[in-house]
C-alpha cells in the first residue's frame, strides 16, 4: 500500500493491505468480467478506530472516465479537467454510533460483494494513458473512506483498483475471407535539398475489411512501396543504373511498421489528439527486435526496373522523358495482444492505427503513411470460458491496469 496525495489517501499494491488507523482491506484484484464478482473482507479494530476519531467505515464500488487537457500559451499551461462516473454503489460497513460501548474493543471482520453488471455493453475498459501533456484514464476500484468526527481532519480514503474487460459481442471473424480495404499515399521527394526534380514514392497498404478485430488473431497485412524516379530524357531508358533515388527497400528491416493508439481527449470543451506507439509490428525493422516473441514469416517479391512515361501513346511517338520505376511488394500479419478493446466515453476516445515508415537516402526523405485499423474488441466471448484466472492469464497486463484517479481527487466532491 503507498500514500498517494497529500491527503489521508492510501493505493493498494497487492490483494492484502497493511492496516491504516486501525482498517484494512482484503480483496481479489483480478481481471474481472461483465458479472463479476468483487469480494472481500475489512477489518476494523474498534479500539484503535475509536482512538483515531473515526464515526463510520463506508465502502464504494466507482468506475469512472477521466480526462485532462493541456492548453498552453505564452503565459504558460492551463489545466482543463472533466470526468464522468458511469457505475456507482455504496455501502456502510460500521458506525461507532452503531455499537454498545461494551462491544467497540475487539476487531471485526466485514466481508463485502458488488456484483458487476452483467449486461451493459457500454462499460468501458480499464485504461490509462498519456497524450503528450495531457492524460486520460478508464478506471474500476474499491473505495473505503473512513469519516472522522473532526470536520477539519482529514478522512481516511483507501483505494483498490482491479482491472475489467468487457465481452467480445461479435464471434472473431473469418479473415482469409474477409473483402479487403486498399490504403493510398504519395509522397513526392528529392535527393537535394532544394535544388533536382522530384521523384515519387507511393505506399499501398492491403488489410481485411472487417467491422472490428480480436487479439490473439493473426491480420494479414499487405504493403507494396513504388518508387518512380525524377523525370530523365529517354536516352535513359536503356540504362537501369540512372536510376538511383529513390531505391525502394528490398529486406523486411528497411521498413517499421508499428502499431498506435490515436487517443482523443476532451474537457471543458477542450479537444486534443494524441498518437501513441504501442509496438512495431510485422516483423518489419525495429520488431525483429523484440526478444523471446515469436516473428511472422515476411514474404517480399522485388520487381525489376521499369521504364515509364506519362504518354497516352507512346508506340505513336516516343516521349521526350520518363521515369524508371521499381515495386516491391511484402506480405506478413501481426496481432493485437496488447491492445485494450476500442474506447467511445465521450470525453476518452481511442482508435488504432497503423503506421508505414520508410527512409530513403537524402536529407529528410521519410515517407510516412497511416491507416485506420478500426476497432479492437476485447476477445472475450462467454461466462463459462473466461474465468477471472484463465482470462488474466491470458494477457500481460500493462501497468495501467492497475494505475488509480489523481492523488487530489475526491469522489464525494464530484457528486455535489
Amino acid at each position: 500500500m503507498k500514500k498517494i496525495g497529500l491527503a489521508r489517501s492510501y493505493l493498494m499494491t497487492s490483494e492484502r493491505g497493511e492496516e491504516q488507523d486501525g482498517i484494512s482491506l482484503e480483496y481479489d484484484r483480478r481481471l474481472k468480467k461483465p458479472g463479476s464478482i468483487i469480494r472481500g473482507v475489512v477489518k476494523v479494530d474498534d479500539q484503535t478506530v475509536r482512538q483515531k476519531g473515526i464515526e463510520e467505515v463506508t465502502i464504494e464500488l466507482i468506475g469512472r472516465v477521466k480526462s485532462a487537457v493541456v492548453v498552453s500559451s505564452r503565459d504558460g499551461d492551463t489545466v482543463y479537467k472533466e470526468q464522468h462516473v458511469f457505475l456507482h454503489r455504496k455501502l456502510t460497513l460500521w458506525r461507532i454510533a452503531d455499537l454498545p460501548s461494551k462491544e467497540n474493543n475487539g476487531i471485526r471482520t466485514l466481508p463485502f460483494a458488488f456484483d458487476l453488471p452483467a449486461d451493459d455493453p457500454s462499460l468501458p475498459p480499464s485504461y490509462s494513458c498519456q497524450a503528450g501533456k495531457s492524460a486520460g484514464s478508464v478506471g474500476y476500484f474499491v473505495k473505503i473512506t473512513a469519516r472522522k468526527s473532526a470536520w477539519y481532519k482529514f478522512k481516511l480514503q483507501i483505494y483498490a483498483p482491479f482491472p475489467f474487460r468487457p465481452f467480445d459481442l461479435n464471434p472473431p471473424p473469418a479473415l482469409d475471407l474477409a473483402r479487403t480495404h486498399h490504403f493510398k499515399k504519395e509522397t513526392q521527394m528529392r535527393k537535394g535539398i532544394m535544388f533536382g526534380a522530384q521523384a515519387k514514392v507511393a505506399g499501398f497498404i492491403q488489410l481485411p475489411n472487417a467491422p472490428s478485430f480480436t487479439p490473439f488473431q493473426d491480420i494479414p497485412v499487405l504493403i507494396q512501396i513504388h518508387c518512380y524516379s525524377k523525370p530523365l530524357p529517354s536516352s535513359c531508358s536503356s540504362d537501369p543504373s540512372t536510376f538511383n533515388f529513390p531505391l525502394p527497400p528490398t529486406s523486411p528491416d528497411a521498413l517499421n511498421l508499428t502499431l498506435q493508439c490515436r487517443v482523443t481527449l476532451t474537457a471543458k470543451g477542450k479537444t486534443r489528439n494524441h498518437l501513441n506507439d504501442i509496438n512495431p509490428v510485422g516483423g518489419f525493422g525495429d520488431s525483429v527486435w523484440n526478444a523471446g516473441v515469436a516473428l511472422p514469416r515476411v514474404e517480399r517479391v522485388i520487381g525489376q526496373p521499369r521504364w515509364t512515361t506519362d504518354s497516352p501513346d507512346d508506340d505513336k511517338k516516343k516521349a521526350k522523358e520518363g521515369r524508371w520505376f521499381q515495386e516491391v511488394t511484402f506480405k506478413s500479419s501481426f496481432n493485437l495482444n496488447k491492445c485494450p478493446p476500442s474506447i467511445d466515453a465521450g470525453i476518452l476516445i481511442t482508435q488504432y492505427v497503423l503506421q508505414l515508415k520508410v527512409t530513403f537516402a537524402g536529407m529528410m526523405n521519410v515517407f510516412v503513411m497511416h491507416v485506420d485499423i478500426g476497432n479492437v474488441s476485447s476477445g472475450i466471448y462467454s461466462p463459462e470460458e473466461s474465468s477471472e484466472r484463465g482470462i488474466a492469464s491470458r494477457w500481460d497486463l500493462p501497468p495501467f491496469y492497475w494505475e488509480i484517479i489523481d492523488a487530489d481527487d475526491d469522489f464525494d466532491s464530484d457528486k455535489k
